[in-house]
């Protein structure tokens, strides 16, 4: 199987049961860690291969977060693929083994998602209050980047699981 595609439906296999999981724990009532995004992060960074499979990765995953999230069918789709390809620019010369790191990469790719898509979303449905929502974004920066080096560990473990051979060139080589 690709190790994309393996990626791809560990992920959606994940937004299935993450408001079973995360919902239960009364800290996330509004701020939740987007594990769909930091799975396109790890794509991006994590697994240097084709940039036509890692963005339609990334397409598939925003597709399937908006219409989980009741969004407009494509921003999310939109974003994350804007997202993929802005990481994959900016950070590929950059191994990111250390913890902080993939923190960091986690909260970036939170804020700059959060940013483009009430962007998109005032444009769209241009409400008064659409930018009060920019307040909740540093929390959710925050609570993205403390669960991405977990996650981006259990994507390389199915990472590995899918392609045994070439999981080498991943990002906890």
């Amino acid at each position: 199987m690709n190790r994309v595609t393996a990626l791809f439906l560990f992920t959606f296999g994940t937004l299935l049961l993450e408001p079973v999981l995360l919902f239960a724990v009364p800290f996330f009532t509004f701020n939740v860690p987007e594990l769909g995004l930091i799975a396109v992060v790890y794509c991006a960074h994590g697994i240097r291969g084709s940039l036509s499979r890692g963005a339609a990765a990334a397409l598939g995953i925003g597709y399937v977060i908006d219409l989980f999230s009741g969004a407009p069918v494509g921003m999310h789709a939109l974003v994350y693929v804007l997202v993929y390809f802005l990481v994959r620019a900016t950070f590929g010369r950059i191994y990111g083994r250390a913890l902080w790191l993939q923190a960091l990469l986690g909260a970036l790719a939170s804020g700059a998602v959060g940013v483009l898509v009430i962007s998109i979303d005032q444009w769209l449905n241009p409400v008064e209050h659409s930018w009060a929502m920019l307040s909740h974004l540093p929390l959710q920066m925050l609570v993205t980047g403390l669960f991405a080096p977990a996650y981006f560990y259990v994507l390389w473990r199915v990472d590995r699981m899918a392609s045994y051979e070439v999981s080498v060139e991943g990002i906890f080589k």
